[in-house]
């Protein structure tokens, strides 16, 4: 007979409190964590004292959210190399939707805006239906979805990063 996995949801912070609570246990074999992105952006902003994922070791990926570039179909954005270009013309102006301040999305167009040395405009929503919704009514330029929030009906042009 197999041992009982007792599952023990610590709230609180993001998923800090949890994740701190196993960083404490150094060495307790027994003490897993699950860990999503939005527990490592809420380390980046908590400061000292925060367990962040160096303190961690991880075992397996269980769930993988691909990022998303996606403009309307008719939109004169084809490539990357045209969101660059346009980026670099006007710089601050084009617009990206996303699912949140601070969320996986904010950070990949950070991340991209850094690589490619452009600046655009984050525009959070409060779900990737709305984010969807704004890019259809030309109120943003794109926007940064997983797979799951775009509509089957939708046929979008879509970049993967």
């Amino acid at each position: 007979m197999s041992p009982a996995l007792l599952v023990v949801n610590r709230s609180g912070g993001s998923g800090l409190v949890g994740t701190t609570s196993v960083a404490q246990q150094k060495g307790n074999q027994y003490v897993l964590v699950t860990f999503i992105p939005g527990q490592a952006q809420a380390a980046l902003v908590a400061g000292k004292g925060a367990a962040t994922f160096r303190e961690l070791t991880p075992i397996c990926n269980l769930a993988l959210d691909e990022q998303l570039i996606v403009v309307k179909a008719d939109s004169p954005l084809k490539t990357i190399k045209d969101i660059i270009a346009e980026a670099k013309k006007r710089p601050g102006e084009l617009t990206i939707g996303g699912t949140g301040a601070g969320q996986d999305d904010q950070i990949c167009q950070r991340v991209f805006e850094r690589s490619a040395g452009i600046r655009m405009r984050y525009v959070p929503f409060k779900s990737g239906g709305e984010a969807v919704t704004a890019l259809l009514g030309g109120h943003v330029n794109m926007i940064w979805p997983i797979r799951l929030s775009l509509c089957p009906s939708m046929k979008p042009k879509w970049y993967g990063l």
